[in-house]
Parts: C-alpha cells; structure tokens; sequence
C-alpha cells in the first residue's frame, strides 16, 4: 500500500482535507505529520503549554486511529511563534520522506495570515528539495485552505465527500479544545457548500495541485478520485 503524508503546523489542521483523507484511507497508508503539539492552543482557558500540548496530543492520537494513520511529530514548539524552517526540523521532515516515499503530500497553503501554517509549508518544501537532491525522489504535492486564515487561494482540484460528510464532521469533532461551540464544524461545513458549489456537488474539499513535469504521465490522486465516483 502507497503511502500518504497529510503535514500541517498543529493537531488540528488536517480538517482542511479531512473528508478527502476518509476517501483516501482504504486505498493508501495515511501518514499525520505535525509541526508542533499546538502547545499553546488554549491559552484563552489558561492551561499551561505542556498541559495543552498533552490535551492535543491525545485528541490528535484518537483522529489516527480513526483514520487508521501513522502519527509523527517534527518536534517544534507552539510557544510564542518558535516554530521555524530550521536545518534540522527541515532534515527530519527529508529522511520521514525518503523513508516513506509518499504517493502524494498535502500541505498548508504558504500564504496565510498564522505564521505556523507559512513555516509547516516551508519545512515540507525544504525537506522535499533535500528528498530530491539527494536521492532523486519527487511527489504530488496538494495544498489545501483554513477558512478566513488562507489567502490568495486559487484551487483547482476537488474532491467530492457528501458521502463522507458526517463522518467529517465526527472527525472534526474529536478535536473537542478547538471545536468551541462546534466552531470548526461550523466553518468547515461552510467552506464545504462553497467548494461544493464550485464544482456541482453538495460538499466538496478544494486544492492547489503542484507537481513535477515527470509526474505528469500518470494519474493523480484526483483522477482516481473521480474515476472512483464515476465508477
């Protein structure tokens, strides 16, 4: 089975393609690459950074194991905007590529007002470049979009989930400190009717793809998932 890499800056930002990952998890090995633990994504409660990077930890543990995931974790901190694109996190990311030799890679938009999701983007970006350098490897790339946060997003790749709508939405539901008043629900259900629209179905999930000239003799992820749905 090929494997997958779903990278994001903080348990919690793969709802940006959680609905295309359920569609994806019977056919592919789902990998969860996090930037940090989201240390301090709760701040607002007072809970400490280690208290709160347990609690994220642990709900982004339970969303692996519905997706049937392997969990990895790149080591920076969510504390006061520590997180960079450093030598080192930046050579973590290249030899978990190298190992894996992912089919596809999924990855934060780089142009959005939280600087975590611009720095994930740029560690996923060097390790490839690493990755291709020193062992000729090269792979599909899709960024997807956090609602308000993401800016200049102009996709050109769908994929349908109204069949995996609610079971999203349980998805997104694990993530209990961040779904305040089912907030991301809510804005996750909107951004979903949006792209839907865009392409004639009740709810879809939009992408910019990026990938090599090399790549492109053979379909992409998004051509077997329309060809799944015409089938």
């Amino acid at each position: 089975m090929e494997n997958i890499i779903f990278s994001s800056a903080h348990p919690d930002d793969i709802t940006g393609s959680a609905g295309t990952m359920l569609r994806l998890k019977n056919r592919y090995k789902i990998h969860m690459v996090d930037m940090t633990r989201g240390e301090s994504g709760m701040l607002r409660e007072k809970v400490s950074f280690d208290e709160c990077a347990a609690i994220r930890t642990a709900e982004e543990e339970a969303v692996a194991k519905m997706l049937n995931a392997d969990l990895h974790f790149l080591g920076e901190k969510d504390i006061f905007g520590e997180g960079f694109a450093g030598r080192e996190v930046c050579e973590r990311a290249a030899k978990l590529i190298e190992e894996l030799k992912p089919r596809a890679i999924f990855l934060n938009w780089p142009l959005d007002v939280h600087i975590d999701h611009v720095m994930s983007n740029a560690i996923i970006f060097k390790a490839l470049d690493i990755a291709t350098k020193r062992s000729g490897y090269d792979t599909e790339l899709y960024f997807h979009e956090h609602t308000v946060q993401t800016k200049g997003f102009n996709p050109d790749c769908f994929a349908d989930i109204t069949d995996v709508f609610e079971e999203r939405n349980k998805l997104i539901r694990l993530y209990k400190c961040q779904n305040r008043n089912d907030f991301l629900v809510t804005c996750k259900t909107l951004d979903a009717r949006f792209r839907g629209s865009r392409c004639n179905v009740m709810y879809a999930e939009a992408f910019v793809a990026f990938y090599p000239e090399k790549l492109r003799t053979r379909p992409t992820i998004f051509d077997e998932l329309a060809a799944e749905k015409r089938g």
